[in-house]
């Protein structure tokens, strides 16, 4: 009698408890269902020792602890409400989606500028550049392009200096890295021209005596500016193999094959993109570091011979933009997509917020009374 007693109480205390912040918020039935289908026999052993506050207090904090650690579709069954903070979850993942996808083709517009700024340069100062080397495949369906011999070497390097000081006949709208602005119509005073750098690398001697090499393999490079006349120009498109190594020679720049390592040709220019498909289509300056390489390196007879270039913005440009004020659809979608993610993203923050300092208050005000 005495046990049944203390079981009617304690049902009793149950039901006529004072409602509780967390336990309110909770149908009667499904938490009583989930602590129950939790008590072991043990537990009941040890529940019938307890006076009933404590059993009290213990319930509340069941209930507490099960409501805290449930998943947005168990909350859902339990209070019939939407699960707001997952919707507002996968509402950012769409919107951050969307506006990383505009980004990615923002980027792929800049990358494939720079790509084919590359291959521009290589048709214009690589003489006879065939377009199957612009597609990279494997097998390569031809070979590396390179120099045999000297009349080769000499060639390539008169088409680098030919075309840097003819950049008008381009079809795109190259111009020299200098101080001074000049349209696109105007033709560049050949004295207003930047000079080209030449560095060659070589090792520091080689000798052959009696039928044996003698190397000193230390590096040394020597770098030099090369300013060229018009008169010199037009010598070296009317006899580049000819015309070069003695304008070199007049330089103090020669060449020796078994001491060659490599040579650099270096050179600056500017050029203006328009990006159409931007939604500002603003156009933009970048500075191109521009490298032709000649490497020897190997020694085999071969000189492979490559042109590299460093695209850079440029925040002023000469010349004046002149944009009409209107405003397009698509800088009003961009525009409503970054407030979208600002508001969704701090949103999360508070969320994610409140849930710690929940934590924190169910941590305090339920686990230390009972300690």
């Amino acid at each position: 009698m005495a046990t049944r007693s203390r079981h009617l109480h304690s049902r009793d205390g149950r039901q006529s408890r004072p409602p509780e912040q967390g336990g309110d918020m909770i149908e009667e039935h499904a938490v009583s269902s989930t602590a129950t289908a939790l008590d072991s026999d043990a537990e009941h052993a040890d529940r019938d020792d307890l006076t009933p506050a404590q059993r009290l207090s213990g319930d509340r904090l069941r209930r507490d602890l099960i409501f805290f650690f449930m998943n947005p579709m168990q909350k859902w069954r339990v209070r019939k409400q939407l699960p707001f903070k997952l919707a507002l979850q996968v509402i950012k993942i769409v919107i951050v989606t969307a506006q990383l996808t505009m980004f990615a083709q923002l980027r792929m517009n800049h990358v494939a500028f720079m790509e084919n700024t590359n291959t521009v340069l290589r048709h214009k100062f690589l003489p006879d550049w065939d377009s199957v080397r612009d597609v990279v495949v494997y097998p390569p369906a031809i070979g590396a392009y390179s120099a045999f011999t000297t009349k080769d070497l000499y060639d390539t390097i008169a088409s680098v200096i030919y075309n840097y000081y003819n950049l008008d006949d381009s079809f795109v709208s190259y111009s020299y890295d200098t101080r001074k602005g000049h349209m696109e119509s105007e033709i560049t005073p050949i004295e207003d021209i930047p000079p080209l750098q030449m560095c060659i690398n070589r090792i520091k001697s080689a000798e052959v005596v009696n039928n044996t090499y003698v190397f000193d393999t230390t590096v040394v490079q020597n770098c030099h500016l090369l300013n060229f006349t018009e008169k010199e120009v037009d010598d070296i498109k009317q006899n580049a193999s000819g015309a070069v190594p003695l304008l070199l020679r007049h330089r103090n720049i020669t060449f020796n094959a078994l001491q060659l390592t490599d040579i650099g040709i270096k050179f600056n220019l500017r050029t203006i993109h328009f990006g159409h498909m931007a939604p500002d289509a603003k156009p933009e300056c970048y500075r191109i570091a521009v490298r032709v390489n000649y490497d020897n390196s190997g020694h085999t007879g071969q000189v492979m011979i490559s042109l590299s270039s460093e695209i850079s913005y440029v925040e002023k440009c000469n010349g004046k933009l002149v944009v009409e004020a209107t405003t397009s659809v698509e800088n009003i979608i961009m525009g409503l997509i970054d407030i979208f993610v600002l508001l969704t993203c701090l949103s999360s923050l508070i969320l994610c917020c409140r849930a710690v300092i929940r934590a924190q208050f169910l941590k305090q005000v339920r686990i230390v009374p009972l300690i």
